[in-house]
């Protein structure tokens, strides 16, 4: 079990649709556990939400047999974020490194 120290770190398990069967006419669903946290500062998406895919089941139960202090979820969660803080025109590496360590870091949660 990973205890993490930050607030922001936490599982997720969703159901994800792989395939549809053309015979049956129903979805084949698969069940991923995703571990969510935040870019870290050396990333140009520093501070916003980061999913990593952890993990494949073929059914909720097994997801939780594996992974017990994930949040469930009835859908698939996207990530949502955001560019705006970036610039609009290409820069050398020293402006970049300029830039990026002198602009704030701006945590968006909705």
């Amino acid at each position: 079990m990973n205890i993490s120290t930050n607030a922001y770190e936490f599982y997720t398990i969703e159901p994800v649709q792989v395939s549809w069967d053309q015979f049956t006419d129903e979805g084949i669903e698969k069940f991923v556990v995703s571990w969510w946290d935040l870019h870290p500062r050396s990333s140009v998406l520093a501070g916003q939400e980061r999913k990593t895919f952890v993990a494949e089941f073929s059914t909720l139960e097994e997801a939780l047999a594996n992974y017990p202090q994930s949040d469930v979820c009835n859908q698939e969660v996207p990530v949502s974020n955001t560019v705006g803080h970036l610039p609009d025109e290409e820069m050398s590496a020293y402006e970049e490194e300029h830039y990026f360590l002198t602009t704030p870091i701006i945590i968006i949660r909705e």
